[in-house]
């Protein structure tokens, strides 16, 4: 390769642009309609500030480069919710939890115990209904 190794190989080189977003410049724009920025291959970043975002494009070197971020209007009347959405909103609203198994009053079974290194679950109430039976 003769020192032309990414010379040689522009798929493995990327392209990275970072844009500091000016959330003065939406609100002027707040009407019927959330406004957010669309930023084409990229992500928005907040910086240590908590007022300023910065938006990440990163693109192969072999490709031309995307369009620079820009506002975009969202109708709130058609928010499509995810099913992920649903169900973590679901979990965070319902406020109910799982009653607690009382331990002191449960006689364990002995011969039910788990080997050293088996794995039960991640929480205690797994591990306390495994040995529990």
């Amino acid at each position: 390769y003769n020192g032309k190794f990414l010379a040689l190989n522009l798929s493995l080189s990327l392209n990275l642009r970072y844009t500091l977003l000016d959330e003065s410049s939406l609100e002027g724009l707040k009407d019927s309609h959330e406004w957010v920025w669309h930023v084409p291959m990229g992500c928005i970043r907040r910086t240590l500030s908590p007022d300023k975002q910065m938006a990440r494009q990163c693109w192969p070197s072999m490709q031309s480069a995307p369009d620079l971020p820009k506002p975009s209007a969202v109708d709130l009347s058609t928010k499509v919710v995810t099913k992920k959405e649903r169900v973590h909103l679901a979990k965070v609203h319902s406020g109910k939890k799982t009653k607690p198994i009382q331990l002191d009053n449960v006689d364990g079974n002995l011969d039910n115990l788990p080997t050293p290194g088996m794995t039960l679950g991640y929480t205690k109430d797994s591990c306390a209904i495994r040995v529990l039976g």
